[in-house]
């Protein structure tokens, strides 16, 4: 039997289907209005007792800017500029009293990935302050600020500088809290100093971006009110064992948290297993508040977490939340039950289970599951080592068999790929009285993007197909390569495939439709629908990269064995010890043997590798199409300010970590009016820019670094991911830092070619400093 349901629904009918069939096509413009990307609800100061109602009131005087910060609808230039300053806590005292605000401290710990936790410990330093060693106009600032400065947590600093920015800061903000491992404040409580009241906002900017196209699983965890405080969050290192403890908003007082949300990511490797997951932690417990957008989750999840007590016999916490539609009975679910006798392994656990499952015996997608409440985790005794210890692994060995039991269903349920799917049932339910949730929403831009490259695989001549001006340059270029290289290769051939490679590039005089939707995407289209795009063709490309790069390693592992064998035969011909004839003989003839397999290996390299360039399929390489097209025919962009349009859009696009391709094809080549005009676009100072180019071995995290001292987005992954120059822009101080990252040098794909020399050219003169 359906029960009724709680909060402002309750009263309303039970809707019987599973899924709306209605169009559910995404209208983007519409979700990033202002009144649709945030949503605020004044709370009653009785919702807190008065020391955490004015806490939160203080937290949001001292750390948020003033309401002009927020009102730019420019990206916030902190992110592209550079902190060299120590940090100290007269630092940051200096910058809360001149600015109300952490903000520049806060981005620059996110992007050096320090994940905040040296402003924590920089603030535990404040004591150490005199008052005297400030102006006597700040010290009463500077005196309330430090009664509440032990009881500022990460979740604090970030939530103060989200209020702090621009709502488009804020879609950009998210990528670095998700880069850090920290939970994404999805629902918080922040002071409002215009209206003088506290509120709870529900802010989708933040997962705007980051989340904008997945294909992870979404999973909600909520508990009932007897569970508050148990120690729900501190269980998900144990259900997902690659969280950290860090990872998670446990610190400072759980009452202040109450209602909130935090968006957890699952970490990078197991991304790479396929097996990611995005979790939608709840603190506390459902209420007025929270209900609708807990709601709209829970409709869009393939696995709900719901965590009770054994109280919750007599509540009516399981009902409200399973009986709210067919399709939730229907859900993957898990249901924790918080046991204060957990460590005593007799008949309790099956006694406590089995009340539960007698009284919701129809329910046949759940799972029944005992954990320790968080009081045991705290009892201090001679032996809580060992008994910590087996706890844990007991915890670990269930989780890991209840959850690999539900993943045969959870991977056949519908999985909602965006969480803009959340935010569209979000606002229907708040202007709606009843409907069917839907999960089947989809954007206009997959359609098209459907229609470009659904009909591309691994087989198809992706290049020659999507960007054949790119293709034939390069191909032109490797002939005219061969012909100056190889003077005993066949020259009328090559000239002969030249030319024809030069007419069918003569014979594009249109723009095709590959660059006619990228061309669109750079200058009529929003950045959320970019970055879809990138995500699609992520995902498109992982398809094929897996098998490749297994490949690719393989062959590379037999290469490098050769080699060695090589250089270690050649040491021997060449070493001053005498040798018979005989060995001498037998020596020359391995090292003939191992230069004919290296070279076997070579060429399989260079297969692989090319097959792999015919898959990389991204928004740069795309970018670089347009450059080509616009060197062999700028007539056909004689639109009006079309390429001012595109070259402004690449600036800016720059400016939020994509950067400019400057040095491209093979051979090398650079010259590019596009990029000409980009350039112009980007801000800079006065004084000359300074130039530094980080160059090195491949796989030696180049990149890598880039981005972590300079905040920049290089592209990053093991083997070649940057391929030529790519070019990026920071402020600092009164200067303009250039800063080229640049190719790996010695690689197998470029053995015995000038490639490396052709680099390292480019690196020493172009650059002022070199690393």
């Amino acid at each position: 039997m359906l029960l009724a349901r709680m909060g402002s629904k309750a009263t309303r009918p039970i809707p019987d289907g599973n899924i709306s069939s209605a169009n559910n096509e995404i209208d983007l413009q519409y979700l990033l209005e202002d009144a649709n990307c945030i949503r605020s609800v004044p709370v009653d100061a009785k919702h807190f007792n008065d020391d955490d109602y004015e806490l939160l009131k203080k937290w949001s005087l001292h750390l948020c800017s003033p309401e002009s910060a927020r009102t730019s609808t420019e990206l916030d230039p902190t992110f592209n500029t550079l902190i060299d300053e120590p940090m100290d806590a007269r630092t940051l005292v200096n910058e809360l009293v001149q600015n109300h605000t952490l903000k520049v401290y806060v981005i620059d710990s996110l992007k050096r990935y320090h994940s905040l936790m040296d402003i924590i410990h920089t603030l535990a330093t404040f004591d150490e302050l005199q008052d005297t060693e400030f102006p006597q106009q700040h010290r009463k600032t500077i005196e309330s600020f430090h009664a509440i400065i032990n009881k500022i947590t990460k979740s604090v600093l970030l939530t103060t500088t989200i209020d702090s920015m621009s709502y488009e800061s804020q879609r950009y903000f998210g990528n670095f809290i998700k880069k850090n491992d920290l939970p994404v404040p999805f629902a918080y409580y922040m002071w409002n100093k215009k209206n003088n009241i506290l509120e709870y906002k529900i802010n989708f900017n933040l997962l705007a971006e980051i989340m904008c196209l997945t294909n992870d699983h979404y999973i909600l965890q909520v508990g009932s009110e007897s569970a508050i405080g148990m120690g729900k969050t501190s269980l998900l290192h144990y259900i997902f064992p690659d969280k950290r403890v860090e990872a998670l908003n446990t610190d400072g007082k759980s009452t202040r948290r109450h209602g909130c949300i935090d968006v957890i990511f699952s970490s990078q490797a197991t991304n790479q297993k396929n097996e990611s997951y995005i979790i939608f932690d709840t603190h506390g417990t459902i209420n007025g508040l929270n209900e609708h957008i807990i709601r709209s989750i829970q409709a869009n999840c393939a696995l709900q977490i719901l965590y009770v007590t054994a109280k919750d016999l007599e509540s009516n916490f399981l009902n409200s939340m399973m009986n709210y539609s067919r399709q939730i009975q229907e859900k993957p679910t898990i249901i924790v039950i918080f046991d204060s006798d957990y460590d005593d392994t007799g008949n309790q656990k099956e006694k406590i289970t089995g009340g539960f499952q007698s009284k919701y015996h129809d329910w046949k997608c759940v799972k029944w599951i005992t954990a320790p409440c968080a009081q045991i985790w705290y009892q201090m005794d001679y032996d809580k080592k060992n008994n910590d210890m087996k706890r844990s692994q007991r915890l670990l060995r269930s989780f890991k068999a209840i959850t690999e039991s539900m993943d045969k269903e959870m991977q056949q349920s519908a999985i909602c790929t965006s969480i803009f799917s959340i935010q569209c049932v979000y606002l229907t339910v708040q202007n709606l009285e009843n409907f069917n949730p839907s999960i089947n929403h989809y954007f206009e831009i997959q359609n098209r993007l459907k229609e470009l490259f659904d009909n591309l695989n691994d087989n198809t001549d992706n290049l020659q197909i999507a960007t054949p001006v790119s293709y034939l340059n390069s191909a032109i270029k490797q002939c005219e390569r061969e012909l100056s290289d190889n003077w005993d290769a066949p020259q009328m051939e090559i000239q002969a495939k030249r030319d024809n490679l030069i007419h069918a590039r003569s014979q594009i005089t249109t723009i095709n439709k590959y660059t006619a939707f990228f061309i669109n995407l750079l200058t009529r289209c929003l950045y959320i629908e970019l970055l879809i795009t990138e995500k699609y063709l992520e995902k498109w490309r992982s398809q094929f990269e897996a098998k490749l790069h297994d490949q690719i390693a393989q062959v590379k592992s037999e290469a490098s064995k050769f080699n060695s064998k090589i250089k270690r035969l050649e040491g021997h011909l060449s070493g001053k010890e005498n040798l018979s004839k005989e060995y001498a003989t037998k020596l020359q003839q391995d090292l003939v043997a191992a230069k004919t397999e290296f070279r076997k290996q070579s060429i399989f390299i260079n297969e692989i590798d090319k097959k792999l360039m015919n898959i990389d399929l991204t928004i740069g390489l795309f970018c670089d199409e347009i450059m080509a097209l616009y060197e062999l025919s700028p007539h056909l962009f004689d639109g009006k300010n079309c390429i001012q349009d595109i070259a402004k859009n690449l600036a800016n696009l720059m400016l939020k970590g994509l950067a400019i391709h400057i040095l491209r094809g093979r051979p090398l080549h650079c010259y590019s009016k596009l990029v000409e005009e980009s350039i112009k676009f980007i801000p800079i100072t006065q004084k000359p820019p300074l130039v530094l180019t980080v160059i090195g071995e491949q796989s030696s995290a180049k990149s890598s670094l880039m981005n972590t001292t300079f905040g920049c987005n290089f592209r990053v992954s093991a083997g070649r991911c940057t391929i030529g120059m790519y070019m990026s822009v920071v402020q600092w101080r009164l200067e303009t830092i250039v800063i080229l990252d640049t190719e790996g040098l010695l690689s197998l794909e470029e053995a015995d070619s000038i490639f490396d020399n052709q680099m390292v050219t480019m690196a020493m003169l172009s650059s002022t400093n070199l690393l």
